[in-house]
Formats: C-alpha cells, structure tokens, sequence
C-alpha cells in the first residue's frame, strides 16, 4: 500500500507508516470488521462512470451478493436523509450512525467537512481518504485534515479500491 501512495505524484499521505500499519491492521481484522463510510453526492467520482461515489463501493466485483443487499438497502434509507436540506446535520448524523459501526472504518470524502461524518461513528481506528479537486487552493487544508489525499480534477479510485481488495482478499 506504501508503494501506490508515495509513487503518484497526486497522492500526498500526511504519515505514511502509521497508515500503512492502520491499514494492515484492517486486513488483519478482515473484512467481517470493515466499514466504509463515503458521502452519497454526486461530486466525489466521475458521474457519467458510477452515479455516485456510492457507485464505486457498489459496483466493486468483489463483494459478495450479500454485500450489495445490505448497501443498497443502506442507501435506500440513507439517501433521502442526505438530500433532506431541512434536517439539521447534527438530527442526520444521529440518523446514519444510530447502529454501532464496525473496528476499522475507511472514510471517503470531498469535502473537509465530509470528516464529520466519522465523528458519531463508534470504532477503533480510521483512515480517512480525501478528494481534493482544486490541490493549488485547498491542498494545504486538505493534507492537514485528511490521512491520504487524492489531488486533481479527477483523481480516480486506484488508491481506495487497492485498499478494499487488500482487506477483502
């Protein structure tokens, strides 16, 4: 995992060893103990390709067929709640983590603010794996906040699909 972060020049990692070690421990706990948490905008991945950054978990082969009823029943309740721009965030927060989230937990935002969404959550440890699309404006804030920063206009899913397959496999 080391490798794939520190030779993309786009992949700016604020401590390399202490994620590659968190990360093993995830692969250690296995999948059993692994959650992802991803905002459901539209705005994190190429919408013409997934839909959503949703899309990417959903669409990744690997899992098996229990994986993508439980997601999608997931999203089926979670989604009205995101777009619901009369709710409070503090009232949707206590909506989506209202069950206890599992020890390792991988979150994938774009935005900062997308932080707070492991921030009612229960667990261990976490990664957390920002998309920043403007590096020259906001790279700075980004790599302050986030454990791993993928920079540019597009910057792909290698780096969070290389973790998915390493811990599920």
């Amino acid at each position: 995992m080391s490798s794939l972060i520190s030779t993309d020049s786009s992949v700016r990692c604020r401590d390399i060893d202490k994620v590659a070690e968190t990360l093993k421990r995830f692969k250690d706990g296995g999948a059993k103990n692994f959650q992802v948490i991803a905002d459901f905008d539209m705005t994190m991945t190429t919408y013409a390709l997934t839909g959503t950054c949703f899309g990417v978990i959903r669409n990744y082969p690997g899992f098996p067929k229990e994986f993508f009823e439980k997601t999608n029943a997931i999203k089926n309740e979670h989604y009205p709640i995101h777009i619901d721009f009369t709710l409070p965030e503090v009232a949707k927060q206590n909506k989506y983590f209202r069950e206890v989230i599992r020890d390792h937990v991988l979150l994938l935002g774009d935005m900062i603010s997308d932080l707070a969404m492991g921030a009612c959550a229960q667990y261990k440890e976490m990664v957390s794996v920002g998309f920043c699309r403007d590096p020259e404006k906001d790279g700075e804030r980004y790599a302050e906040s986030f454990d791993v920063v993928l920079a540019g206009g597009d910057p792909g899913f290698e780096v969070p699909s290389k973790i998915l397959q390493d811990i599920i496999t």
